[in-house]
């Protein structure tokens, strides 16, 4: 069993974990986490959002390092350091939209998302560009591509359809994500703790949803949300309360702050 005085990195995914299920994290949660970098354990985000996704609709949320695109674009200190995309993504999108002509597809790029249909049904809000050929990512890199999902079992239509670097993974039970093989949330760990100088047994990481179970699993202390899956929670080591009662910030003040502010 590893010791959490031994935790020097937490990780924690985003929806479904740290923020509430209005997509809003908790005064408490921030002061947690401004207490946890205080002591000298440093804070990292794993997550599928964009870059923008976090710092523009987070911007009171405190990290020493990102995780972004599910492995996709790994930050220290607010640098990119690694990015793993998919070059030039338009012949594949061709191909799926050849097979599946009404497939809804989008591509982040840049930042920037790109999508055939209308993508507030899913991300209410989310500012994208509407296109139809996708033209206009022509021999660019891709972060990702999205496809909408109506189903879990539906990915096993798209997955024979695509090159042996790329993978699909389903987030949210709402979409699948289309990712370079080495766009993973384990992989991008691995290269954070190196850039850190500590190894994987001095992190604690919590997840709720598919794309956490290789974190959960690589690192020193996996923690499944209350609300995370059954498979999270089967591959965890172990569970705290879930999203909506702050969990994350519950389990690090119980169990690595010398000295925590009370919840209101």
């Amino acid at each position: 069993m590893i010791a959490c005085s031994s935790i020097k990195l937490i990780v924690t995914d985003l929806d479904g974990t740290l923020l509430n299920d209005q997509k809003q994290i908790s005064p408490y949660t921030i002061k947690i986490i401004q207490q946890l970098r205080h002591q000298g354990i440093r804070f990292a985000i794993a997550t599928a959002r964009p870059v923008r996704g976090v710092i523009q609709v987070f911007p009171e949320l405190p990290f020493d390092d990102g995780i972004f695109h599910n492995g996709a674009v790994l930050m220290h200190e607010k640098q990119r350091i690694a990015e793993f995309g998919i070059s030039d993504p338009v012949p594949l999108l061709h191909s799926l939209l050849s097979v599946f002509p009404h497939l809804a597809l989008g591509v982040e790029v840049q930042d920037q998302l790109y999508a055939n249909f209308d993508i507030e049904r899913i991300w209410p809000k989310e500012p994208y560009f509407r296109v139809s050929d996708f033209s206009q990512i022509q021999g660019k890199i891709a972060d990702k591509i999205i496809l909408e999902l109506h189903h879990f079992d539906e990915m096993e239509l798209y997955r024979p359809y695509l090159p042996e670097n790329l993978y699909l993974q389903c987030s949210e039970n709402r979409i699948g994500m289309i990712m370079n093989r080495k766009a993973t949330k384990s992989q991008a760990l691995q290269l954070l703790t190196q850039q850190n100088g500590i190894s994987l047994s001095e992190v604690a990481a919590f997840g709720d949803d598919y794309n956490d179970l290789d974190m959960l699993q690589s690192c020193g202390i996996g923690i499944a949300m209350k609300n995370a899956l059954t498979v999270v929670k089967a591959s965890a080591k172990e569970q705290c309360e879930s999203n909506n009662q702050d969990g994350v910030a519950h389990w690090i003040e119980k169990h690595l702050l010398s000295s925590a502010p009370q919840q209101n």
